[in-house]
């Protein structure tokens, strides 16, 4: 039985981190009414580190966020971001084709 565990602990290491890496995302807006408004969103995400670009699309009120790669940047952070400056964040996601999408209204991967 001793034997076998040196090779499980390295499949268990060769797994990597459990969380996905975030890379896009889309955060739907409440309370943002004009273009100027909007600015104040593009210069807050932008401060995030591990943001790469960040824009707002006023057509349909989404904060579209892009990462580095390798970021470390949860969810939570690009929403608390939104708040702080009295926005309402509603269902964000991040659409990938390799990662399924975060759903953050119920908290998990889809």
């Amino acid at each position: 039985m001793p034997s076998s565990l040196p090779p499980l602990f390295a499949v268990i290491l060769a797994a990597g981190p459990l969380g996905a890496e975030l890379r896009h995302v889309e955060q739907p807006l409440g309370g943002l009414e004009c273009t100027s408004c909007a600015q104040s969103v593009d210069k807050t995400l932008k401060k995030i580190k591990g943001v790469e670009t960040a824009s707002f699309r006023t057509a349909d009120g989404v904060a579209v966020v892009e990462l580095k790669p390798g970021n470390t940047v949860p969810l939570e952070e690009i929403r608390d971001a939104v708040k702080r400056i009295g926005y309402t964040p509603k269902e964000a996601e991040s659409p990938s084709a390799a990662k399924p999408a975060w759903k953050a209204e119920n908290g998990f991967f889809a």
